[in-house]
């Protein structure tokens, strides 16, 4: 037997989407942020849907491209929260093996 569940993500919401891209989506685990344009350190931090982080790691280089690895978490939907200097912005990814 099957039976449709619906998750209704309350409360997060896609902040300054345009200025961060994730990529691919959904993705095996290997994670690409890629940001518009730098404006001081960067730091990026994965949460699952519970809040715990699972992944946070903060990057001085300007290039605008950072590679994740979330290899080892279970099949689900995770928020990656990324923090350019003064901005702040969150996308979702869902990870599937």
């Amino acid at each position: 037997a099957c039976k449709e569940v619906t998750i209704d993500l309350v409360g997060i919401q896609e902040v300054n989407a345009s200025k961060i891209q994730v990529y691919p989506n959904p993705s095996n685990g290997k994670v690409t942020v890629e940001l518009e344009m730098v404006n001081g350190p960067v730091n990026i931090e994965v949460f699952d849907l519970l809040g715990a982080v699972l992944y946070t790691a903060s990057y001085k280089d300007n290039t605008g491209v950072y590679d994740i690895d979330l290899s080892d978490v279970a099949n689900g939907i995770y928020v990656i929260q990324v923090i350019n200097g003064n901005e702040n912005s969150i996308q979702r990814v869902t990870i599937s093996h």
